[in-house]
């Protein structure tokens, strides 16, 4: 769910079982006419979809999914960053459970890598050679904690973002050497967590 500065939405699926209400929901059943949604303001983010758009982050509450994750390093997010962010997730959400690392590479919301390999290095460098030349400037995530060498190779390549769900500390020396990328994780979670539909 976004709203931009005009106040347009995007909007969202939601699904119910029979018998899952408490009877009050009135002749709609389950899921009633309409669904009313609180959200929070995240961030202000640095420009919409463009540099001369405003843009703000919203989620519920309860921090789930892309509102869930933690930035450690680099500038604020962009409106683009988020969507690309949303779309790495949702590529590697498959292989959350996988015991093999796994890497997807995204750039403006179109996957330009994956890969499946014995260690996280080896997945990278499988994901990167898929479209090595659209990987500039990406957004690249990953289904288990960055370590050394894995990081060496990342920082030879522009990257947007990285989101894992973890760093070790010689991973983290090496990717905060590199002033513009955005360094986020996601909390251990439900890899159903970053599964929805969106329209």
């Amino acid at each position: 769910w976004s709203v931009d500065a005009a106040g347009a939405t995007k909007t969202g699926v939601v699904a119910g079982s029979a018998g899952a209400g408490s009877g009050s929901e009135g002749a709609g059943g389950v899921l009633g006419e309409r669904l009313d949604i609180s959200m929070r303001r995240i961030q202000t983010l640095r420009y919409g979809e463009n540099p001369d758009q405003e843009a703000a982050f919203y989620g519920p509450e309860r921090p789930v999914g892309i509102s869930a994750l933690e930035q450690h390093h680099g500038k604020e997010l962009s409106y683009n960053n988020i969507l690309d962010l949303d779309g790495a997730l949702l590529s590697l959400a498959p292989f959350a459970l996988s015991p093999r690392p796994a890497v997807a590479i995204i750039k403006h919301t179109t996957p330009c890598g994956l890969g499946v390999g014995e260690s996280l290095a080896r997945a990278y460098r499988r994901a990167l050679a898929t479209d090595p030349l659209s990987a500039f400037g990406s957004v690249v995530a990953v289904n288990r904690p960055v370590d050394a060498q894995a990081a060496d190779l990342m920082s030879q390549l522009f990257i947007e973002c990285l989101v894992a769900p973890g760093y070790d500390d010689d991973a983290m020396a090496t990717l905060t050497g590199k002033k513009n990328i955005r360094i986020l994780s996601f909390p251990d979670t439900d890899p159903s967590a970053f599964l929805s539909a969106h329209g």
